[in-house]
């Protein structure tokens, strides 16, 4: 019942208002865990909260990161590593305006732009980025490449 509920609302092309109060008590189980899309305006009275939904608790400097379907990671290198995989972050599945949020683990990871490491696809504001506790970098997915939109180095 709940995810057809869910689905005639999203069928609604007029703007569609979501409520936070009323969404927490009908969705309270994690109901929703597919891509939602809607073709006209979506407005949230409330927070968005967007929770590690991925986490690379032992990555390698050859591992792709694969954020399909996913917002924010967690990495966590098995101790200083600098990223060599081609490309560092799947572009499979990706989709043009998808923002992806990367913060930083307990080990320092080197994010590697595509001028110094040809395939890695990322367009970074610099030669690299490296990603202690807590630093964030945030990309965008368009047109076959990932871009930095910022970085901040906690």
């Amino acid at each position: 019942m709940k995810k057809l509920i869910v689905l005639a609302v999203l069928l609604i092309s007029a703007p569609l208002v979501v409520h936070a109060e009323w969404f927490q008590d009908v969705f309270s189980q994690n109901v929703i865990s597919e891509n939602i899309q809607a073709s006209g305006n979506v407005v949230v009275n409330g927070s968005v909260v967007n929770s590690p939904n991925l986490t690379y608790s032992s990555l390698s400097k050859t591992t792709t990161l694969n954020p399909y379907g996913k917002k924010f990671i967690v990495v966590n290198g098995t101790g200083a590593i600098t990223m060599a995989s081609t490309p560092t972050i799947s572009t499979q599945a990706a989709v043009n305006g998808q923002s992806l949020i990367i913060t930083g683990g307990a080990n320092t990871v080197d994010f590697v732009d595509e001028g110094t490491l040809t395939g890695s696809l990322l367009e970074l504001g610099a030669s690299s980025r490296t990603l202690n506790t807590g630093d964030i970098l945030e990309l965008i997915y368009y047109s076959g490449k990932w871009y930095e939109v910022g970085f901040t180095n906690n």
